[in-house]
């Protein structure tokens, strides 16, 4: 589209050219379509169905000629200043702005936002512009300065900031001074406001779990952060997919430039590949919803009762060894368990202690039991069949758990006792070390 204007300088409308080749070019003109013309097509500006349409033909020895013209009234019945003006607009340069005004929206105060403005030249000589100025409390751009020559179809970008420092609605004017005849001072309307608000930004956007094995949970954090100048409020956070969760619960409000972990876990039931998304829900007045991409794989089946044997204590603790199993059975005492067959456990052996049975490490021909408030007790389990204590040291509080290295025994002793180190590589004379 060009600019088209009429006698007294005035804009009156838009027109295009269709270009249409008829007889070749050497032929005279003597119809519409004939030679090699263009049809021109007038718009007034009220968008009205009025329009003009001639032929116009260049060559030597052509004379310009028009046909089926209305309208020149426009310019004093002038044909001549009609297919002058067309020319003109055709072969100048013509200035265009993208987009062709600017809305920033809301914007928290001292936050800065940058837009691209496009100016382009789609005549059919250089444009110069000359000067651009950026006007409006608030608002700036990277104009140089100096001329700026742009090739018919070429562009030239101006980057305009918006920059509120406090609460209000701003506006300003970008005004680009060019040589386009009929546009020589194109102007771009600024608007933008200045508030108070929260700001989120969640990171990362996708969280990927890897591969775990089936009832195997593992947590990863997502970190939401406020880059507002108001205060933040995660009020809801929702898990689609399954065997997804987080540990929300409440409200969280996160303060500005401060930011909040959010704990998030996949415990897969079940094997292959598994999506999901959690969904932020915040007073954010732009972003009030947030999406972060879950995903995992598991491997493994399912889970399934195998076997089972009621042991005659409260079995509190485990060891297997072998085709043993070794169980801390409280007031029981020790209790061992042949699992060759799982579906079929059976009892082979066991051995009474004086205290309860919580904790147990079976090492070689020797369990250590963690007996409650009988300290540790050794048994010699060479024989599953027929165990036998064979060592025992008094500990101040309640023996517990205990892990084994070398020859070293370390046993939480809970209440009074804490944590103890005992000396068993004589296991029939345990000795505790200096505490």
């Amino acid at each position: 589209m060009r600019n088209l204007v009429s006698s007294d300088g005035s804009r009156v409308g838009e027109f295009n050219f269709n270009y249409a080749i008829g007889n070749s070019a050497d032929q005279a003109p003597d119809r519409l379509g004939a030679g090699d013309g263009a049809e021109v097509v007038f718009h007034d500006q009220t968008g009205s169905d009025e329009r003009v349409r001639g032929v116009f033909y260049q060559g030597p020895g052509y004379h310009t000629y028009v046909q089926s013209v209305s309208l020149i009234n426009m310019f004093n019945d002038d044909r001549t200043e009609f297919i002058r003006r067309i020319l003109e607009a055709l072969y100048n340069p013509s200035v265009h702005a993208e987009p062709a005004s600017m809305d920033f929206g809301v914007l928290a105060v001292n936050d800065s936002e940058e837009r691209i403005l496009t100016v382009s030249n789609q005549g059919d000589s250089d444009l110069t512009i000359s000067d651009i100025s950026v006007s409006g409390f608030g608002f700036s751009g990277d104009y140089a300065g100096g001329d700026v020559v742009l090739e018919p179809d070429s562009t030239y970008e101006l980057t305009v900031t918006f920059h509120p420092t406090f609460t209000a609605q701003f506006t300003g004017w970008a005004v680009i001074t060019s040589d386009d005849v009929y546009d020589p001072t194109l102007q771009i309307y600024l608007q933008g406001t200045g508030g108070n608000y929260p700001a989120i930004v969640v990171t990362p956007d996708t969280v990927d779990f890897g591969e775990n094995v089936v009832f195997c949970g593992v947590n990863s954090p997502v970190t939401i952060s406020n880059s507002g100048n108001d205060d933040l409020v995660i009020s809801n956070v929702l898990i689609t997919g399954d065997y997804f969760s987080s540990d929300f619960s409440d409200n969280v409000t996160i303060e500005p430039d401060s930011s909040h972990d959010l704990a998030v876990t996949f415990l897969p039931e079940t094997a292959g590949e598994h999506a999901g998304t959690l969904t932020i829900v915040s007073n954010d007045p732009d972003d009030g919803e947030v999406d972060v991409h879950l995903m995992g794989s598991a491997i493994g089946g399912e889970i399934s009762h195998v076997g089972s044997y009621d042991t005659p204590g409260t079995a509190n603790d485990v060891y297997v060894l072998g085709d043993y199993a070794y169980v801390a059975d409280g007031a029981s005492g020790l209790c061992i368990i042949d699992v060759s067959n799982p579906a079929a456990p059976s009892p082979v052996g066991a051995c009474d202690t004086d205290g309860w049975a919580h904790g147990v490490f079976v090492s070689g021909d020797y369990a250590y039991i963690g007996d409650w408030w009988n300290g540790l007790v050794v048994i010699d389990v060479s024989d599953p069949f027929n165990p036998v204590e064979v060592g025992h040291l008094d500990t101040p509080g309640n023996s517990r758990n205990l892990e084994l290295i070398g020859n070293l025994v370390y046993l939480g002793d809970c209440t009074f006792g804490g944590f103890r180190t005992i000396d068993v590589s004589d296991p029939e004379n345990p000795v505790e070390l200096d505490f």
